[in-house]
């Protein structure tokens, strides 16, 4: 690949099938290789898929296999609607294969027939490309053939209507045993400063509120917390300008359940570019991690390219080696 001179990256127009359409063939330094697009479900495309002339968007991963001939395969959930496809989502994965086409081991995603109450009119006949699936409402683990476990999840609506994760309670595969839940609070936040002379109902008038993970505890006693901070240090901040948050995580702090003081990473982040009312990236972000006790343990440092420019454009974002 040009831009990844370690990556063997390969288009095909036939896939394994003998259908004439496209699909990609990765391989990694150490041997692994990654097909994408080679099954219908794993390709997002308008129009029919044994058709030369459709369209793909996009191509999600198939089947992985390393140098040993072990193999994971992926299948999609798919919906379509004015001749496109308006939702992929993984339905299962199968790894442990043995013989021609056996997997010991299984994870399968089942999802919710009940649709959110969140107020959100999906047009797909109106270039609307990606569309609500409902929620994933568990996740099974089988192995042989039988169901060992299966995680239930449960979802809670912020005052604006967005929906969010708020437990996963691991049952035993009869589904009549269940350990402590996973809890996932969160703290509502706007994404940008309120304009006082919008007129109601506008976007300047608009604050855009949305949750934001504040809080994970596992039920045995361990949590972890996190602090946000918006990035305000530049432009104009009266909410009429287009302007946003930019968030950082500032802190998080982890309780183990038997210390009476959380462990504690810091981070602060410099040399904020910004673009068009929007931080596109930092220069540089430096973490420090403490222990229970206070006492700082390491100090990382990560500098990326931040150069202004549009010749810099391609590497923004990216770490410095």
């Amino acid at each position: 690949a040009e831009d990844a001179p370690q990556l063997y990256i390969e288009m095909l127009t036939l896939n394994p099938t003998g259908e004439l359409r496209s699909s990609w063939i990765v391989r990694t330094p150490d041997g692994t290789t990654y097909r994408l697009g080679t099954t219908a479900d794993a390709s997002q495309y308008v129009g029919n898929y044994y058709s030369a002339t459709n369209a793909i968007y996009r191509w999600r991963l198939a089947e992985a296999e390393d140098v040993h001939g072990n193999k994971m395969k992926f299948s999609y959930y798919e919906q379509r609607s004015c001749g496109r496809d308006a939702i992929s989502l993984p339905s299962t994965i199968r790894y442990n294969n043995y013989g021609t086409n056996s997997w010991a081991s299984e994870l399968t995603f089942v999802r919710s027939t009940v649709y959110p109450p969140v107020d959100v009119r999906w047009d797909f006949c109106n270039l609307q490309v990606f569309g609500e699936p409902g929620a994933l409402e568990r996740v099974e683990v089988r192995h042989l053939g039988q169901l060992l476990r299966r995680y239930g999840l449960t979802y809670g609506v912020s005052s604006t209507g967005r929906r969010y994760l708020d437990t996963v309670t691991p049952y035993n595969g009869a589904g009549t045993a269940a350990l402590p839940a996973t809890n996932l609070d969160y703290v509502e936040l706007n994404n940008k400063p309120w304009c006082p002379s919008a007129p109601p109902g506008s976007f300047g008038a608009s604050t855009f509120a949305y949750p934001r993970l504040s809080t994970i505890s596992n039920g045995y006693g361990a949590v972890e917390q996190f602090t946000y901070v918006a990035e305000t240090a530049w432009g104009d901040w009266d909410g009429c300008n287009g302007a946003l948050f930019n968030y950082q995580v500032q802190q998080q702090q982890t309780y183990d359940g038997l210390h009476s003081t959380p462990a504690l990473q810091t981070l602060s982040y410099a040399s904020a570019y910004t673009k068009d009312h929007l931080v596109k990236g930092y220069g540089q972000v430096t973490a420090l991690a403490y222990d229970y006790a206070g006492a700082l343990l390491q100090k990382t440092r990560h500098v990326f390219h931040n150069d202004a420019g549009a010749s810099n454009d391609d590497l923004r974002g990216r770490e410095r080696c």
